[in-house]
């Protein structure tokens, strides 16, 4: 698998998606937030159905 990292624009991701990268973070992505906000975050993602999932979950752009 292949992470991209500093991608701050559009055009960068979409760059990615045609090289085939799997992941990517960066600014554009979304910006740093203190390790409690992505652990609150992580436990309550909702699911496609607007129900709520409670539980540990891992949090990636997959590309």
């Amino acid at each position: 698998k292949t992470i991209a990292e500093f991608v701050e624009t559009q055009d960068v991701l979409e760059s990615l998606r045609i090289l085939d990268v799997d992941y990517a973070q960066g600014y554009y992505i979304g910006r740093p937030i203190p390790l409690q906000e992505v652990c609150y975050a992580v436990e309550n993602v909702a699911t496609d159905d607007g129900s709520s999932k409670v539980g540990n979950s891992t949090a990636a752009l997959s590309m």
